[in-house]
């Protein structure tokens, strides 16, 4: 990989070109739209996602650290992908928040998420239950997420190595996963996020109307790619740290774009209070 800069053609219906040079900006040489803008903004210039890829192949170290996870996984399975989840949601959320999203990034968000931007509340230092959300969240969905990768590999199993048939197969359960499991895990984490901030179904309802087919559409236009990637190009050793590394930065977009729903839900609520007591005022003005 060149030093200088790293160049991918994305084929998402209209071929885009992104350059990633010094120093290490994205640069989307084709408008791919606004949803599809943000998430390859957001995903490859916040950590620099190929040279990322350069790290984990190049660093040794980190064989160790598979090494232990492997022998965990095979003890444990649930626990291992609990754990493992939980820590790369706290990873991600934290990201998130060392990430001054409110002056550098509002631009990025959709306009249905920016209306009372200037409204929002001031951004605490940092916000540990948010994080802690997170991680609860991450660590519950763990044995969902474990037993549909094994039915994937059930319903399409891998031929061996040189054997034809293996693009097929990688195709076949990327087609079956973003088809199926994508919409659902973002139906499942706006649900359970909109109950947990609001306490109540209406707060479930304004996720959707605010967050949802934005950050579907944001799926679509990495998670595809990203999938091919992994079975096509890396080394089988390597296909676990390359998922996770691409897993701490959807899941810090995910927190980004669903805390960004909270703040707006949060002065639209209280633009409501508002108007609901000044209605009261004034027909208590006109009793009297």
């Amino acid at each position: 990989m060149d030093d200088t800069n790293v160049q991918l053609t994305l084929d998402l219906g209209t071929k885009a070109l992104v350059h990633l040079g010094r120093p290490y900006k994205i640069h989307l040489l084709w408008d791919l739209g606004p949803n599809i803008t943000m998430a390859c903004k957001y995903l490859a210039g916040s950590l620099v996602l190929w040279k990322s890829i350069e790290f984990y192949i190049l660093m040794n170290p980190l064989r160790g650290l598979r090494n232990v996870y492997n022998r965990s996984y095979n003890k444990r399975p649930i626990i291992t992908l609990c754990i493992t989840n939980g820590i790369l949601g706290a990873l991600s959320d934290g990201l998130a928040q060392t990430i001054t999203y409110r002056n550098n990034h509002a631009q990025q968000l959709p306009e249905q998420l920016k209306q009372h931007r200037e409204d929002w509340p001031p951004q605490p230092k940092y916000d540990v239950y948010r994080t802690f959300r997170f991680v609860l969240y991450n660590f519950s969905i763990a044995p969902l997420v474990g037993k549909w990768y094994m039915v994937l590999d059930k319903y399409f199993p891998m031929p061996g190595v040189g054997k034809p048939g293996r693009d097929l197969v990688a195709i076949k359960r990327m087609i079956t996963d973003q088809a199926i499991f994508a919409p659902s895990s973002l139906v499942m984490f706006f649900t359970v996020m909109g109950l947990i901030e609001s306490g109540s179904w209406q707060g479930v309802q304004e996720k959707f109307r605010d967050a949802y087919s934005t950050a579907l559409l944001a799926n679509y236009s990495v998670w595809p790619l990203v999938q091919l990637i992994n079975f096509k190009i890396m080394p089988l050793q390597y296909r676990l740290p390359f998922v996770s590394s691409l897993g701490i930065l959807w899941n810090a977009y995910l927190s980004w774009i669903n805390n960004a729903s909270k703040k707006e839900e949060e002065v639209i609520e209280k633009e409501q209070e508002q108007e609901e007591q000044h209605q009261l005022y004034h027909k208590e003005e006109q009793i009297a």
